[in-house]
């Protein structure tokens, strides 16, 4: 059985961590990542496993730092696998450092074993040859590259080794145990931390504030939930809630690992406001209303490719949204028909082996 060595942000992003946790479960083969971040969820998998030292951690940073080469520990083992996976949604943005992608290539045409990438999305960049870049060294020679939305699928629609399907999530009902659809009069936001990216986050955190005390005169329950704690999620959370803590409708909860658990708060609301981008995804799964900010273009391209009819809010210009404007027009922040995902994996079922189901 082929051996898979798996690349992806495995941070205790619940989105990110989905992804993990979809892939390990469809699979009967043995995943094994040199990223060192543990956490609950994922090492409950038989199949999943950390090979990453803190030996390791130490070498790469100082390969990194002095000689330029990134992930020198992943990439210096990569010939005992048999297949690279590389999971993820946001991989390929530029970040204003073309310099760090020009050494960064290098990760997969040394040491060649054959790639897959799943469920990306391309960009924002701002040096022009950082798409030509990408496709040259790294699309031209995969395996395979499915794309989650057709912006970014048409901006390299002549490479033979590209495709294009819906997010891997919205099948997540398949492999992940997320309770009774109760649709109760809860709204969950997922909060996003703004503060050092943005010099309107004030607004943005204004907004959630009002937004939670026109809810709770309504008689709704409020959830602030943070989707990522190293992204600084958890920092806003509580100073969101420390603004509104006097209402006993409100509560928070920070995503540790426990998919499970995550899912089954998402599942038992009415209403998401999704500032991750996957906040939003998970409540089109979970046949829920959702209402997106978008803080970039990935969210926009993939609802505009689900014909999605309600606003999606700037979240620059979060002051337009208004609760009652919302709720109004409700049926609009609804996809009735549920995407499917199956596709992302066509290439990937040829090669492992796929679990059957409830095995």
């Amino acid at each position: 059985m082929k051996k898979v060595l798996l690349k992806a942000y495995l941070c205790n992003n619940l989105g990110d961590d989905i992804f993990a946790y979809i892939l390990s479960k469809r699979y009967l083969n043995d995943f094994y990542t040199y990223e060192y971040k543990k956490n609950k969820s994922l090492l409950r998998l038989d199949n999943f496993h950390y090979k990453e030292s803190f030996f390791d951690r130490i070498v790469d940073m100082f390969f990194s730092k002095l000689f330029k080469k990134y992930n020198y520990t992943e990439t210096k083992n990569k010939l005992k696998y048999d297949l690279l996976v590389y999971i993820g949604g946001s991989i390929f943005i530029e970040s204003n450092n073309i310099d760090f992608w020009n050494y960064y290539v290098d990760n997969y045409s040394k040491n060649y074993i054959p790639y897959y990438i799943l469920g990306c999305n391309f960009g924002p960049w701002v040096d022009k040859r950082f798409p030509k870049l990408i496709e040259n060294k790294i699309f031209s020679n995969a395996s395979d590259v499915c794309f989650r939305d057709s912006f970014s699928f048409n901006l390299f629609s002549n490479n033979k080794n590209v495709r294009l399907d819906n997010d891997i999530i919205f099948d997540l009902k398949k492999y992940i145990d997320t309770g009774n659809n109760k649709s109760s009069k809860t709204v969950v936001f997922s909060i996003i931390n703004l503060k050092e990216k943005n010099d309107n986050y004030m607004e943005y955190e204004d907004r959630i504030v009002e937004t939670i005390n026109d809810l709770d005169k309504m008689g709704y329950d409020s959830v602030l939930m943070s989707f990522c704690r190293r992204e600084g999620d958890e920092k806003a959370v509580s100073r969101i809630y420390k603004r509104v803590s006097q209402l006993k409708r409100v509560r928070k909860y920070f995503y540790r690992g426990n998919i499970e658990e995550a899912l089954l708060i998402l599942n038992s609301s009415k209403i998401i406001f999704g500032s991750r981008f996957h906040a939003n995804i998970i409540g089109i799964a979970l046949d829920k209303y959702i209402i997106p900010f978008s803080y970039s273009k990935k969210i926009n391209n993939v609802l505009q490719d689900l014909k999605f009819k309600g606003k999606i809010f700037d979240i620059d210009n979060i002051k337009e949204m208004t609760i009652t404007d919302i709720l109004n027009n409700i049926e609009s922040y609804r996809i009735h028909e549920k995407p499917k995902s199956e596709g992302q994996f066509e290439k990937l079922d040829k090669i492992l082996e796929v679990r059957k189901v409830n095995e």
